[in-house]
């Protein structure tokens, strides 16, 4: 069976992780989601491709770094304090269904075929930015075009102005579906994403194919 790496093993050469993370090592930086490639893989790991059904793509901030995962807005299970991004998506959830999140893994979602991906997949403590030239872009492009092409009904959730251009210009067929919101951040939450019932929207498109989320 073709997995993920298989898929995703040209773009993941052009980044050539082992050896970045070796260099950022060696200049003492610290490297989030970790120094692991398992983990910075977390997501593809998670949610094979034939398993898809939605796909959050959400872009990564310092707040959201300290306890990453190697999933997007996801922190460690013992974590209470929570990043402001992951606590607005509880409150949306709340907002949306009635719910709130138990689990801020987000480890469940992952197993219903939810990938939770990031615009880059790693940083370090220079920012957000940090790795923006290592190549993760293309390699969340090489994902999106391999999940354009299959013929099953995915919904793309895009949280974020780049998050939500990627899937524009990857994503266009017809059998799948769309949902875009600013990113769940305290400056963005209140103009483009509370109020935008992501979830029930996702579920609603689901219900065609009887594989709805349980959120």
């Amino acid at each position: 069976m073709t997995d993920w790496l298989d898929i995703l093993k040209e773009p993941l050469a052009e980044v050539n992780l082992a050896q970045r993370l070796a260099d950022e090592k060696r200049a003492g930086q610290q490297v989030y989601p970790a120094y692991s490639q398992d983990k910075i893989l977390r997501a593809f790991h998670a949610t094979p491709y034939e398993e898809v059904r939605v796909v959050i793509l959400g872009e990564d901030t310092p707040s959201i770094r300290k306890h990453s995962t190697g999933l997007a807005f996801a922190t460690q299970k013992s974590t209470t304090d929570w990043p402001e991004e992951l606590t607005n998506i509880s409150k949306e959830l709340h907002n949306d269904l009635g719910k709130k999140l138990k689990d801020p893994s987000l480890e469940s979602w992952a197993a219903q075929g939810v990938l939770l991906l990031n615009t880059h997949l790693t940083a370090n403590s220079d920012g957000p930015e940090s790795h923006a030239d290592w190549g993760w872009q293309a390699v969340i492009e090489a994902a999106l075009t391999h999940l354009n092409s299959m013929d099953w009904p995915i919904v793309f959730i895009g949280w974020g102005g780049l998050a939500t251009r990627l899937i524009n210009n990857n994503i266009t067929n017809s059998a799948h579906h769309k949902i875009s919101g600013s990113y769940p951040s305290n400056k963005l939450s209140y103009d483009g994403f509370f109020g935008t019932r992501p979830f029930s929207t996702c579920n609603t498109i689901l219900q065609e194919t009887g594989e709805t989320i349980d959120w």
